[in-house]
């Protein structure tokens, strides 16, 4: 089952616009609010049977992530504008539409089905929806178990909840998705052979103390709570640790660090949250402790990870109650799980990624050692922002069809037929990247997605700038869009080209798509080269004596395009001759 057709009648810039994802079929839209469909071609695909591609194509503003959001309310059921939708399954039609009165007029051989379903069928049809996007996306915070969005607004807003892990409560939204991403690529690359998918494993997963927690270290400032507590002691201790240990010592710091930081930041946000001088005594007496080196941070945590210990702590703070300081406790203990594990498995700032249980198990402690703050930076050495974002998509994908990515609202409800809407998911790509884009998300589909799931049927629409991307696809299976002014408005609207109008794509020459898909204006040369190269054209043909000649000479070496090179040389010549005459 996949999407066949599309009518918009008023959703932003979209009015009363009709999308053909069909191949197969042509698609009319006739008065009285009737649909006239008949088959154009025997049923063919030229993917495979199994999955279904569409491309959109247009210049920035012509409405293609508009028309994503619009599959996606639609399909989800949450639609508030009116439209048609026209689903296929084999030889059978499903229509839907909030117009009234509504018809779909067949004009088909035999063995063709039509079946009309209202709201309520749709979504209990066996379709299950993802929209992906790189770029700012339009947000809605839940739709329901049968869409899942997959977007950075989205996954940064609810990053500190969609995982297992408990994340610090002040912890930044930007932190924890960043975190989330690292532990999805983790499980998706020690899960899956992913070699033949051309996607980029990074050497090793670096670690390093947070900038305002090092900053302490090396004195370059002073924490808010220096009058409080004597923290300069613990920083003694921390100079007194021997270099091979050097590494565990500022992670040992920064534990009572961050602790002091907590007690501090909790008195300073809550009206209840008092520390009296007993507490600040008991805590300044624990950092008071003769013992030297490791020993004497790994003292303070045992006294910190004690229930009754916190419980005397708090006493008198009625911010705290018991689940808060569960959760200290709980932190506490896991700080210190977390640093035995460093010293049992590294000796280093890293740790290397061959053994994916233990870089999987040390994400899992840090993010569970957290309570309010972030103490530490994670990243990967070696892996550059356009492998990220291939890794990316690849890991949160797999991670949401096999639903352990956990959002807000609970499960993805995944079905056999699955439409993956994908907004400019080769945004970061190299050109050679973008020409196997296609084939690297057929072959990601059809031998991870749907030989590791209940998944058989997968419709891809995916927007793009790329002509490399609609070089793989035929013209049936691509939307072109572009920018309409309408006399009464000064808005730009989509107009989706006719079939018609559509230019030939498949195994297409990029210097033809670029000027015929994606309308160019004038030339296919840079913008500032184009408009220099005809300045020196026009003096040299008008005999301009400001001529800057040696320039000109300059610029004429640098010029690849021969053609141009050759006209430019000739004039030269004539320019010269004329001067010199």
């Amino acid at each position: 089952m996949f999407i066949s057709y599309v009518f918009v009648s008023d959703y932003y810039n979209i009015k009363n616009q009709s999308f053909s994802f069909d191949s197969n079929f042509e698609f009319s839209l006739l008065t009285n609010n009737t649909i006239s469909v008949k088959q154009k071609s025997s049923f063919h695909n030229h993917i495979n049977d199994n999955i279904h591609i569409n491309a959109i194509v247009g210049e920035n503003g012509t409405g293609k992530s508009t028309l994503l959001n619009v599959l996606t309310e639609i399909l989800s059921g949450k639609a508030n504008f009116m439209y048609i939708l026209i689903l296929r399954k084999g030889s059978t039609f499903f229509y839907n539409s909030s117009l009234k009165d509504f018809t779909l007029k067949k004009q088909i051989g035999k063995g063709i089905v039509t079946k009309k379903i209202n709201e309520a069928t749709l979504y209990k049809l066996p379709l299950s929806t993802i929209l992906y996007s790189n770029v700012k996306s339009k947000t809605t915070w839940y739709l329901n178990e049968k869409v899942s969005l997959l977007t950075e607004k989205y996954l940064s807003k609810c990053s500190k909840y969609d995982c297992d892990y408990h994340y610090g409560e002040e912890i930044s939204e930007i932190d924890a998705h960043e975190l989330n991403d690292i532990s999805r690529q983790i499980s998706y690359f020690s899960n899956q052979d992913v070699q033949y998918l051309d996607v980029t494993i990074p050497d090793s997963l670096e670690f390093e103390i947070s900038r305002s927690y090092r900053q302490i270290l090396s004195e370059e400032t002073t924490p808010d709570f220096y009058l409080e507590f004597n923290y300069l002691i613990a920083l003694e201790k921390y100079h007194q640790v021997s270099d091979k240990q050097q590494f565990i010592g500022e992670l040992y710091l920064t534990f009572v660090l961050s602790f002091l930081r907590e007690i501090y930041h909790t008195q300073e946000s809550s009206n209840h949250a008092i520390l009296d001088n007993d507490i600040k005594d008991l805590i300044n007496e624990s950092l008071k402790s003769e013992l030297v080196g490791i020993e004497y941070f790994q003292k303070f945590l045992d006294n910190y990870s004690r229930k009754t210990f916190l419980k005397k702590v708090f006493k008198n703070n009625l911010y705290y109650n018991e689940i808060e300081i569960e959760k200290i406790k709980t932190s506490f203990l896991n700080k210190k799980k977390f640093i035995k594990f460093i010293e049992k498995h590294t000796t280093d700032t890293f740790i290397s990624i061959e053994n994916h249980r233990n870089l999987k198990k040390l994400v899992k402690l840090y993010s569970e050692s957290i309570y309010k703050f972030q103490y530490l930076t994670l990243q990967w050495l070696g892996l550059s922002s356009g492998e990220n974002a291939k890794l990316n998509f690849y890991s949160r994908i797999y991670e949401r069809i096999h639903n352990k990515l956990k959002t807000l609202s609970g499960d993805f409800s995944l079905t056999e037929n699955l439409v993956v809407l994908i907004d400019e998911g080769a945004t970061f790509f190299h050109p050679e990247w973008q020409r196997s884009y296609i084939y690297d998300i057929i072959s990601f589909f059809e031998n991870v997605i749907i030989k590791s799931s209940k998944v058989d049927k997968v419709h891809i629409i995916l927007t793009s700038h790329s002509p490399f991307v609609i070089s793989d696809l035929t013209r049936d299976n691509i939307i072109y869009l572009r920018k309409e002014k309408r006399p009464d408005s000064n808005f730009n609207y989509c107009k989706v080209l006719k079939e018609e109008e559509k230019p030939l794509s498949f195994a297409g020459n990029i210097s033809s798509l670029y000027r015929n898909s994606f309308f160019l204006q004038d030339t296919l040369t840079g913008k500032y080269s184009h408009l220099t190269l005809d300045d020196i054209i026009n003096k040299l043909v008008e005999k301009n004596k400001e001529l800057n000649l040696e320039l000109v000479e300059y610029i004429i070496t640098e010029i690849s395009e021969p053609i141009i090179k050759k006209h430019i040389e000739k004039l030269l010549e004539t320019y010269k001759h004329d001067k010199i005459v």
